[in-house]
């Protein structure tokens, strides 16, 4: 049998399990009902539905019959009255009696199969599922290196952290945008950040933003200094000149006083007389000038009004109405662990013990300049050091005193110290042994009783004696012993 027939008669068969209380109502009514009831069944069945009107694997309808019973049972697939149309599952209900809308979603294509459901998606791409119903993870995967993954559809977008960049966060990110260091800067990048190297560019800053005083220095020695860029420029007072204001000028060579005025010079200086003429102020130029007297102090710059003056204050470290006020640069504690000293335009900071650097913020080192002599191991403290001399011959706070371990005459009886390393050696004279020379040697033990005859040995320092010879063993002959004394 093709599997073409096999199929139908598969739905057939489980098309008539679903309907088995029908079939055991009808059986029962055949089994219990007369033949006569059997035969109009029979008759009415084939008034109904006969064989071959039912296709596509339909079968006559197997139950009672009645008015609105349909001819044929058709197949799952199958529809109408003798099962003539095919079912398009993909604009129906899989039981084919209401309209739905397309199972398939997301954009998906839906075709009708010859199997359960009866129906394929062809998913869009981004989805999956029998309806196309899920969003495929496509951040499943881990795509951003260096970043978050948010899901799209077929697609993904990473949101990179600080100093990543590219579609999948996997670029380091130039941290150095175009012209972020001023003033011929050079940039440096980092992670997320960047420094400017401002060498030799007359600038200072976190992007060479701050010009550099040239004027600090007070390169101008009787003048008002200009700071510019790596440079400077001096305005010299009265009677000086050069790039530095150290050359004394005699003004009057210029003619400088106006309208009649004479000039006398002076030393380093010039005045006019203006007496005889019109005019007043220093050249007889004009009446009163205010800024004649140069109020402006510290080297403000003056400008002169209407009977009255004003001061530029710039770059001089001082603030007031004549700038005669010097700004505090310790208002801002830059001392952090030491005493602020205000100066012009600067200031100076006194650390406490244990620190150093222009703010007092760098922990001191107390153990490099290398204090521990003869070997001795430093160990850095708080605001301190401590030496160990433990493993060499030395002592004090800085290994500095070599240890007499005989300072204390350790050997005794006369014996003579040799002093080593954290130790000592004794030298002891005839008689004595030990370490210190403290044991005395008996020499009676020593030597094993020398005394015979039954004379008694006694001991002595570095000797020994035999006492209680009999008078007969003093002939020499016959010896009683060695060092023998007559007993009394």
């Amino acid at each position: 049998m093709s599997s073409n027939i096999r199929l139908p008669i598969l739905i057939l068969v489980l098309t008539l399990a679903t309907h088995r209380v029908s079939c055991v109502s009808v059986s029962e009514d055949l089994t219990a009902g007369s033949d006569e009831d059997a035969g109009e069944l029979a008759r009415a069945r084939r008034a109904a539905c006969s064989e071959g009107d039912c296709e596509n694997g339909g079968i006559c309808w197997p139950g009672a019959v009645t008015a609105s019973t349909p001819p044929c049972l058709c197949t799952a697939g199958y529809t109408g009255e003798h099962c003539k149309s095919r079912i398009n599952f993909c604009a129906t209900t899989s039981d084919g009696t209401k309209n739905s809308k397309n199972p398939c979603l997301n954009g998906a294509t839906c075709s009708n199969t010859d199997a359960s459901p009866w129906y394929h998606c062809s998913c869009a791409p981004g989805y999956t599922g029998t309806n196309c119903e899920i969003n495929i993870d496509d951040c499943a995967s881990k795509p951003c290196a260096n970043g978050l993954c948010s899901d799209l559809v077929n697609d993904y977008s990473c949101s990179c952290f600080t100093g990543w960049e590219g579609r999948n966060c996997n670029i380091n990110h130039n941290d150095c945008p175009t012209g972020v260091c001023l003033n011929g800067g050079r940039c440096i990048d980092g992670n997320g950040t960047f420094t400017c190297d401002c060498t030799d560019t007359g600038f200072a800053g976190d992007r060479c933003q701050n010009n550099i005083d040239d004027c600090a220095s007070k390169p101008c020695a009787n003048g008002l200094c200009t700071d510019l860029v790596k440079d400077y420029s001096c305005s010299c007072f009265t009677g000086w000149e050069g790039r530095s204001c150290s050359v004394d000028t005699d003004y009057c060579l210029s003619g400088p006083c106006q309208n009649g005025g004479v000039c006398s010079d002076g030393n380093s200086t010039f005045s006019c007389d203006c007496s005889r003429v019109d005019f007043q102020g220093a050249t007889c130029s004009s009446k009163i000038d205010d800024c004649a007297s140069s109020p402006c102090q510290h080297g403000g710059r003056c400008t002169d009004g209407v009977r009255s003056f004003t001061c530029d204050c710039t770059d001089t470290g001082f603030a007031g109405d004549r700038c005669q006020n010097n700004i505090d640069d310790c208002a801002s504690k830059p001392c952090i662990n030491g005493l602020c000293t205000d100066l012009v335009k600067n200031y100076s900071c006194s650390c406490f013990t244990g620190w150093e650097g222009r703010n007092c913020s760098v922990d001191t080192d107390y153990c490099l300049s290398g204090p521990c002599q003869n070997g001795g191991v430093c160990r850095d403290g708080n605001s301190t050091f401590t030496c160990d001399c433990s493993h060499i011959d030395f002592q004090g706070d800085t290994c500095s005193s070599k240890i007499d371990d005989c300072a204390s005459s350790p050997c005794q009886h006369g014996g003579r110290c040799t002093d080593g390393v954290r130790s000592f050696t004794c030298d002891c004279l005839p008689g004595y042994e030990g370490s210190t020379c403290s044991v005395d040697i008996n020499e009676c033990e020593r030597f094993g009783q020398p005394c015979q005859n039954g004379a008694v040995c006694k001991d002595l320092v570095a000797d020994y004696a035999c006492t209680g010879c009999p008078l007969s063993s003093e002939a020499k002959t016959a010896p009683c012993c060695f060092h023998c004394t007559r007993s009394a």
